[in-house]
């Protein structure tokens, strides 16, 4: 007798599987055809698993698992039929956003990063990263602003949502109040103040200024007596800065006779008096 030595031969061995995750995990439970073999000599080719996970198991996304099945044949010959299998994470990201405000400092600058506007992203692996399309703002940003947040996970699978920025600016303007003022005369009028102000900044720029009493109001008779003058200062966003400057009105000036004579004369005098009447 002829003694068999040759192995059996697998006619239908993969080279591997790729499985979709299951919805919602991070990996699937799988199953797969079992190889076939068959052998030249006999017909009883028993084909049984190795290595490897079992039918049925839950295989993690992002790994790659090696099968092996041996093929016996009658005579205690082997073959051998080795494969991979691998899940493919193929779920995007559940994107939330949250809207957010933000104010600007004193330069006019804000800036924010992808976690304030993020409100509760999640994905059924993990997320690897997050990203937004505007992270920096100026005054020319004040009100709202529509920013993107892209959530990314470890396969490459994305999803994006939009976020509502709102930027503020909620900075007065500052400047040096002028001194105090002192007006000589008592029918003066009030000064014009607004030019002693000279180093009015704000962090988004200075629109406009105004004083009250307005310059060329006329005191009337208040000699002595202090009037305040308001000075407000806005900013290009309705900021406004105030401060209060005392006016005080100081009459230095001698009264005026307006009929004064320049001589007297006595013309005769009353017959029982010591005197006469002057003209």
């Amino acid at each position: 007798m002829i003694p068999d030595t040759d192995a059996p031969v697998f006619v239908e061995c993969p080279v591997g599987y790729t499985f979709n995750n299951d919805v919602d995990k991070c990996g699937a439970n799988v199953t797969w055809a079992v190889p076939v073999a068959e052998d030249a000599c006999t017909a009883d080719v028993v084909v049984v698993q190795t290595d490897g996970p079992a039918q049925g198991s839950f295989l993690e996304v992002g790994i790659i698992y090696t099968v092996e099945y041996t093929a016996t044949d009658g005579c205690g010959n082997t073959a051998t039929c080795t494969f991979t299998l691998e899940v493919v994470d193929m779920q995007n990201p559940v994107a939330i956003c949250q809207d957010v405000v933000v104010y600007l400092d004193e330069f006019g600058n804000a800036s924010i990063t992808p976690a304030d506007v993020d409100g509760g992203s999640y994905d059924n692996c993990d997320i690897e990263d997050l990203s937004i399309d505007i992270s920096s703002f100026t005054c020319a940003n004040v009100g709202e602003n529509n920013v993107i947040l892209t959530v990314t996970d470890p396969s490459g699978n994305s999803e994006q949502c939009v976020a509502e920025v709102t930027v503020v600016d909620n900075l007065a303007p500052i400047f040096t109040c002028p001194d105090p003022a002192i007006v000589s005369g008592c029918d003066d009028l009030i000064p014009d103040l607004l030019v002693l102000v000279t180093d009015a900044t704000d962090n988004c720029g200075v629109a406009d200024m105004y004083q009250n009493p307005v310059a060329g109001t006329d005191f009337g008779n208040m000699s002595g007596q202090t009037v305040i003058v308001t000075i407000f200062v806005w900013d290009v966003n309705g900021n406004v800065a105030t401060c209060e400057v005392p006016v005080t009105i100081d009459d230095t000036v001698p009264p005026v006779f307006t009929n004064c004579p320049t001589e007297m004369h006595m013309i005769g005098n009353d017959p029982d008096q010591c005197s006469g009447k002057l003209n």
